[in-house]
């Protein structure tokens, strides 16, 4: 039974992963560059502490499971890695469970074709190409240290504060496309609920797909979402004419539907939110 878990990153995931943990009596400890964020949580059970060495170390010694949630940048790679893996290396005999939550993202484009955890990246971009690297680095220090790594692949994230149903209460009145585009998702109780299984009953160096049932066009979930306020749906617009990042463009130019038998099969996940269509309809039930 996990006694303390450490959490690098304490992004959206992390805290509907963490406060899931406090509800079962596990003590969480993150880590935030913020401190807005390690303000906001000071009085709760969850110990929020700067991103550094000290800390890290801290984290490292007392947790017997990790989850890793933060992104690779650009210049140095996966961050905790980079600045930490000796730490890390030096204490994993007594972690018996270790997360990394990748994305979907890195399997590129397969024309709207089903993936599966097996399926071969095809013309991934930059950040898909970053993700890849840092993947192949966690199960590498599986491979030699027997670190129990778990990768997870993320679909597109939503749930409460961060839906359809929040861009349309704010007023956006306009929404993306590319014709051709599918894409999965999964809410963040979905994800939480997976990691859960996962960390009662760990696996390591395996690759998990975290998605739901449905893929669908952005189109299609604005315009559900829009249908559930009664408010007009949004206008499309193609993503070549909507002056994108980098990053949104290279979302926009992935089409695949992303298989999640293997969360089902092995780590025996029952879906509160099999499509979008579940997920915004609790959403907005809660916040009348």
């Amino acid at each position: 039974m996990t006694i303390a878990i450490g959490l690098f990153g304490f992004g959206y995931t992390a805290q509907a992963f963490a406060t899931r943990l406090v509800n079962h009596h596990i003590q969480v400890y993150a880590t935030s560059r913020c401190q807005d964020t390690r303000e906001q949580f000071s009085q709760s059970d969850i110990k929020v502490l700067d991103f550094n060495r000290q800390n890290a170390q801290l984290i490292f010694a007392t947790c017997d499971a990790i989850l890793i949630t933060i992104p690779p940048n650009d210049e140095a790679g996966d961050p905790v890695l980079s600045h930490f893996q000796d730490e890390l290396l030096a204490n994993r005999k007594h972690i018996n469970w270790l997360g990394y939550l990748s994305s979907t993202g890195v399997y590129g484009d397969h024309q709207g074709a089903w993936v599966t955890e097996t399926s071969p990246p095809i013309n991934p971009g930059p950040t898909a190409r970053r993700r890849i690297t840092a993947e192949s680095t966690w199960l590498t220090l599986y491979q030699q240290y027997g670190l129990p790594v778990h990768v997870f692949r993320l679909a597109g994230i939503y749930g409460p504060g961060r839906s359809s149903i929040n861009k349309i209460q704010s007023g956006i009145d306009r929404t993306i496309y590319n014709p051709e585009q599918v894409f999965s998702r999964i809410h963040v109780d979905d994800i939480a609920e997976a990691l859960s299984l996962s960390l009662t009953t760990p696996t390591p160096g395996e690759i998990f797909n975290l998605c739901d049932d449905l893929p669908a066009s952005t189109c299609d979930v604005d315009a559900y979402a829009a249908a559930l306020l009664n408010c007009l749906k949004p206008q499309p617009i193609h993503f070549e004419q909507a002056n994108l990042s980098p990053k949104a463009l290279e979302f926009f130019q992935g089409n695949k539907r992303v298989c999640n038998k293997k969360i089902k099969h092995q780590l025996r996940l029952k879906l509160q939110y099999p499509s979008y269509k579940e997920g915004l309809r609790r959403i907005v039930a809660n916040t009348r």
